[in-house]
């Protein structure tokens, strides 16, 4: 599929252009004072696909959760 030309998606997989692969990979997920990022375009192991998405969305949760010092009463 070529989702750019989707009406009604407009998107696209995330794609790096020409040194961004070299110069910003990894940034996408940094967090930014209270702020988190997710999405499968802040995942290094599963860009682009769901799984990443998930994945990001769990790692921001932890994030948040350390970050309020909250724990699981289950031990998780």
């Amino acid at each position: 599929q070529h989702w750019p030309s989707v009406p009604w998606i407009e998107g696209s997989y995330c794609c790096y252009k020409p040194g961004q692969f070299t110069t910003i990979r990894g940034a996408e997920a940094a967090q930014s004072g209270n702020m988190h990022f997710c999405g499968e375009h802040t995942d290094l192991v599963m860009q682009g696909y769901l799984e990443g998405a998930v994945a990001s969305g769990a790692r921001v949760a932890q994030e948040i959760a350390k970050d309020w010092k909250l724990t699981s009463k289950a031990g998780g």
